[in-house]
């Protein structure tokens, strides 16, 4: 595997996700006013998704620190997707410019269409590297945050609809609900139930009395998934769409709101 002068490269294992997770972590302290945190198992769910004797590189510095991590996602629509973290203080060493070597070899051979990969603004090395080499902003993401000085009024439901934690039995209607919601949105990748469980249901953040379902009647018309996740309060906002079968059906304008201030 290909390295800067003074690092080795080899494929990541699930035992160096703790170091992983410390890197990132670094990374975001470095370039974020209000950093997310993860952990181990936070990083090791990611790669459940990934290969990591293919889709992985760990760039190790001379004395076998981990000084970079590099990811590769495929996506729909012939897209491979690089996600990378340089250790701050390994700037300016190369690093950046072997993962992205990487992701455009790899693009090639995989026969993908689309090589496509992620800058946080502040970090201006990033951004100049991909413009160097060609790539193009196609979208941007913000967060976006309030300071309350007391607690927010309760929300205020239209008639006819009730609130309630997900139950039992619920995890299906919840799938459907957050797939058809999130269908047209910008890279979405259809998950089956089998799937999405995985990447959800059976993490170690999931918490059953953080999920809501908002129902009229016997209906599902709006859900939220929220999670103690990256070192503090994590929502999923989806409303439902118009679907064939029982189940779901469009959300009135009304229950926007009210999911919105939940």
């Amino acid at each position: 595997m290909n390295a800067p002068d003074g690092f080795t490269a080899r494929p990541g294992t699930l035992e160096d996700a703790a170091a992983a997770s410390e890197l990132m972590n670094a990374f975001d302290r470095a370039y974020l006013e209000e950093p997310d945190t993860v952990d181990a198992a936070e990083v090791s769910g990611w790669w459940a998704r990934i290969e990591l004797d293919r889709d992985s590189r760990f760039y190790f510095d001379v004395a076998g620190r981990l000084a970079g991590t590099a990811a590769l996602y495929s996506r729909n629509e012939g897209r491979l997707d690089l996600d990378a973290y340089v250790l701050p203080e390994q700037s300016g060493n190369g690093l950046g410019g072997a993962m992205v070597d990487w992701l455009e070899e790899e693009t090639t051979r995989r026969g993908a269409e689309v090589a496509r990969t992620s800058a946080i603004t502040a970090d201006r090395a990033a951004a100049r590297l991909l413009d160097e080499r060609g790539f193009e902003s196609v979208r941007h993401f913000y967060r976006m945050s309030i300071e309350l000085s007391a607690p927010p009024p309760e929300p205020e439901w239209p008639d006819g609809f009730i609130v309630s934690t997900l139950q039992p039995g619920d995890e299906e209607v919840l799938h459907a609900v957050t797939e058809e919601t999130f269908a047209e949105h910008w890279g979405y990748e259809h998950r089956p139930f089998g799937e999405w469980r995985k990447h959800n249901i059976d993490r170690e953040w999931w918490d059953p009395s953080l999920v809501y379902l908002v129902r009229e009647g016997n209906e599902v018309v709006a859900a939220e998934i929220s999670a103690i996740r990256f070192g503090s309060g994590w929502g999923r906002h989806t409303e439902a769409v118009a679907r064939p079968g029982p189940g779901t059906r469009a959300a009135p304008p009304g229950i926007r709101r009210a999911v919105r201030s939940w």
